[in-house]
């Protein structure tokens, strides 16, 4: 295995790859059902993914002349059902925090005449809800007509006077550049269970220099997972400026996956988990801060079983791996308008991860040779253990069209 690598280090500072992506369709379609009996909640949803890709591209040598071209086209089928069960809400927050920010910012500009209290705060809040879900397609009439529900309710109840032409120039802009934040409060808790079926066939040729097919692969595979899983959601708005948000996921999972042509195939069992915590900082109706750690861990309960090397046979293997994965970052956005906002994120992470309990069986290779015992220690040593560490920095700017 060791001398495989070493093979492949030396081909690629020889070789210069290009690659092109001609064509790419992907149909994702979804259908959710979700029943509240109550405080109970019961959910059904299916995903549906189908992709059809053509990409092709050229090897060329850096040493000499020599190149050869070659094309892969792939299409890939895959269909996800959920039934979720579970108890609990995540209710939305923001058309509240919508009018607490409009009464903070009327107040700050000295055109609010009496305070309000927490009922009329309930009250105008259920207005901009039931004036932000009305089925307007027009986005400017919709917003047209949320702006006069605001204002009209203010007006009649004497907190601003009507000619106060100030008041809806603040009204306007808060309600504009709030209308994207997300704000959630309460606890959901979910039971799930689940299977995942995915079907590919790729087929790739490669041609010489004189456009001569001279290598044809094709490739069927499949993988078929079924899971159990629980899942717990929880929102808590601190304050008008402070969110606080936090999630955990578990999952039993068996899987498979194989061949068709071959009639090859192998699985095994594992459990993933997932921690998420986040919290955010609205400093105005412009500017906000968050940041969030997350950790997510693997454990094989069963032992997988992998081939070596690809394309050839030489030896089966089978281990356990394991791992944990720690994340963190920092993120900003400013609102340009009410449609166009600037995100910048700042992050980093630590993987851990270890492979244990390996056991070989030996296979013949094409040429009636095997790998010897001191490759397969070569191989074991270099995977045993591995700490990748990363971080990132991404920067970029979303329109909304609505």
């Amino acid at each position: 295995m060791k001398r495989n690598i070493d093979e492949c280090l030396k081909i690629s500072t020889v070789l210069t790859i290009y690659i092109y992506d001609l064509f790419n369709v992907r149909i994702l379609p979804n259908v959710k059902l979700d029943f509240y009996p109550g405080p109970w909640a019961l959910g059904l949803e299916t995903d549906i993914s189908a992709l059809e890709s053509i990409e092709c591209g050229h090897v060329k040598s850096l040493t000499s002349d020599y190149f050869w071209k070659y094309e892969r086209e792939t299409y890939d089928f895959d269909v996800h059902q959920t039934f979720r069960f579970g108890w609990g809400r995540i209710f939305e927050g923001k058309y509240a925090y919508q009018v607490m920010q409009i009464i903070a910012d009327l107040s700050d500009a000295g055109v609010l005449k009496k305070s309000l209290d927490k009922t009329t705060i309930i009250e105008l809040a259920e207005i901009i809800t039931f004036a932000s879900k009305a089925y307007i397609f027009d986005y400017r009439l919709k917003t047209m007509t949320a702006l006069k529900a605001i204002m009209k309710y203010l007006v009649l109840n004497e907190y601003v006077a009507a000619n106060e032409f100030d008041a809806f120039l603040i009204i306007d802009d808060t309600y504009r550049h709030l209308s994207f934040d997300e704000r959630g409060f309460g606890l959901r808790i979910n039971g799930r269970a689940g299977a995942i079926l995915d079907v590919s066939n790729s087929e790739k040729k490669e041609y010489d220099e004189f456009d001569a097919l001279h290598y044809m692969f094709k490739d069927e595979t499949w993988d078929q997972s079924f899971y159990l899983g629980y899942e717990m959601n929880y929102e808590n708005p601190l304050s008008r400026q402070w969110q606080f948000g936090a999630s955990m996921r578990v999952d039993w999972v068996d899987t498979s996956q194989g061949d068709i042509d071959e009639g090859y195939g192998v699985s095994w069992t594992f459990i993933e988990s997932d921690i998420q915590t986040r919290l955010k900082y609205y400093h105005n109706t412009r500017w906000s801060v968050s940041s969030r750690f997350g950790i997510d861990a693997y454990y094989d309960i069963s032992p997988r079983e992998d081939l070596a090397a690809a394309g050839g046979r030489y030896v089966i293997y089978k281990y356990n791996k394991f791992y944990i994965n720690q994340t963190i970052s920092l993120s900003t956005e400013h609102h340009l308008n009410p449609n166009m906002s600037l995100h910048a994120s700042l992050g980093g992470g630590l993987k851990i991860e270890r492979y244990f309990n390996y056991h070989f069986e030996e296979t013949a290779e094409p040429d009636g040779s095997s790998l010897t015992l001191d490759q397969l220690n070569d191989y074991v040593e270099s995977a045993l253990k591995e700490n990748d560490y990363n971080w990132f920095f991404s920067i970029g700017i979303i329109y909304r069209i609505l």
